[in-house]
């Protein structure tokens, strides 16, 4: 009997919601709503597994994956408003600043990247120090 060598994707609960995103195990994730039992819709903007996803607001989310973009999304029909582009590989951390106009983000190219929601474009990159450990 052959052992996994990574772990089964479990789906993740998003925040103080009754929906849920599946895992990519094929080529997007997909929204459901648990409390109507109803499929809502997919993330099919990425080109790769979604590492990370942050709200703000109701009304967006935000998700970042291996294929080193970040993507907002409108929750009302979750289409993508805006694909944001920077980071060299994974982005492994996303963040979003409590009046939801800019967000940052760590990718697996050492980056720390800051992001203006306003505008859906880059504000500024920094590369991390040698001696920082980034984890993904």
């Amino acid at each position: 009997m052959s052992r996994c060598q990574r772990p089964v994707p479990c789906l993740r609960r998003l925040r103080r919601s009754h929906k849920v995103l599946s895992p990519p195990l094929f080529s997007n994730s997909r929204i459901y709503d648990l409390k109507k039992r109803k499929d809502l819709g997919s993330l099919v903007q990425h080109n790769g597994a979604i590492t990370a996803l942050q709200f703000y607001s109701r009304t967006h989310l935000l998700s970042a994956s291996e294929d080193g973009t970040i993507c907002i999304w409108r929750t009302r029909d979750w289409e993508c408003m805006a694909t944001m582009k920077g980071h060299k590989g994974r982005v492994n951390g996303l963040c979003v600043h409590p009046t939801g106009k800019i967000a940052v983000s760590v990718g697996k190219d050492k980056a720390l990247r800051l992001w203006n929601l306003m505008t859906g474009r880059k504000a500024s990159a920094n590369k991390l120090g040698e001696g920082i450990s980034l984890t993904g």
